[in-house]
Order: C-alpha cells, then sequence, then structure tokens
C-alpha cells in the first residue's frame, strides 16, 4: 500500500478549512470552485487535472 506524502495532513487540514469558509454546505466542488479554494485561475486549475466534481482529499493529493 503506498505511503501518503509528509505534506498530505497539513495540506488537507488547509484546503478543508478554506473549502468550509468558502462553501460550508458542500463536501464536492466543481473546477471553479476548486480553483476558488486554490486561489487560482480555473483555466490552470483545469490544467492541473481539476475536472468534474472533487473532494477536499483529491485536492490535498494533487497538489502535494
Amino acid at each position: 500500500m503506498p505511503r501518503e506524502k509528509e505534506t498530505y495532513r497539513d495540506t488537507l487540514e488547509r484546503v478543508r478549512e478554506k473549502a468550509d469558509k468558502l462553501y460550508p454546505d458542500q463536501i464536492i466542488y466543481k473546477t471553479e470552485q476548486v480553483a476558488a479554494i486554490l486561489g487560482v485561475s480555473r483555466r490552470t486549475a483545469y490544467n492541473w487535472g481539476f475536472k468534474g466534481w472533487n473532494t477536499c482529499e483529491q485536492i490535498a493529493r494533487r497538489i502535494c
């Protein structure tokens, strides 16, 4: 089983805090919302592979 990266837990915590602040009633996010959570443009989020719906765990895993 693969090990998680050292920064994964910290990144996940920060992503969850920001996501809860911006979208308190959601647990999955569209590309536009992921971009807002990360503070990048929608195009950049899409180029980073955020297509369709994403969870906080998927966001943290991809940016670590």
